[in-house]
């Protein structure tokens, strides 16, 4: 916290993260108060403590129900529909492991399409239910296809001359 009485130092080639938190008036005017740390109107501590009271016991509840409902890519559809609300802008997930040469059937149907089916379908239920899918854009793609024959090893190679996009949301 720094009291400004002229100039303000910076935190300089720190960055402005790192700039400390100035009070530009005078502590001892009857109307003082400080940027950012000031109730809005109408606003109490009381309302604040209620309203934080609440959070915590939705947050509570839900997280037991998702993080015992949903596997890995589950949880970061879920992480990217709150990164959404919050305002960020771009989120992507990792979802590997397609590279399937052998066994590609099983591998598919046991794991990989589940994960993705349920992840992605939830992903589009729970931006929807938020009023945000409207204005979210989902892009789905890997770096390249799949052989249309299956190998020796019951598995599909690369297969640059195509592959698969999936786009929804967006209105």
């Amino acid at each position: 916290v720094q009291s400004t009485n002229g100039g303000v130092e910076t935190a300089g080639y720190l960055g402005v993260a790192h700039n400390p938190f100035a009070i530009n008036d005078d502590p001892n005017k009857d109307n003082f108060s400080v940027r950012a740390l000031t109730l809005p109107q109408g606003l109490s501590m009381e309302r604040i403590a209620a309203r934080k009271s609440l959070l915590e016991g939705l947050d509570t509840a839900f997280r037991a129900v998702d993080t015992k409902s949903q596997n890995s890519f589950g949880q970061a559809c879920l992480w990217a529909r709150r990164l959404i609300e919050a305002g960020v802008r771009f989120v992507s997930i990792d979802f590997g492991g397609w590279d399937t040469h052998q066994d590609n059937f099983k591998r598919l149907k046991d794991d990989k399409l589940p994960k993705l089916d349920s992840g992605v379908a939830g992903l589009l239920e729970d931006l929807g239910s938020h009023g945000i899918l409207d204005k979210t854009a989902l892009m789905m793609t890997g770096e390249f296809g799949r052989t249309p024959k299956v190998n020796q090893r019951g598995g599909r190679d690369h297969w640059a001359r195509a592959m698969s996009i999936v786009m929804a949301g967006a209105g």
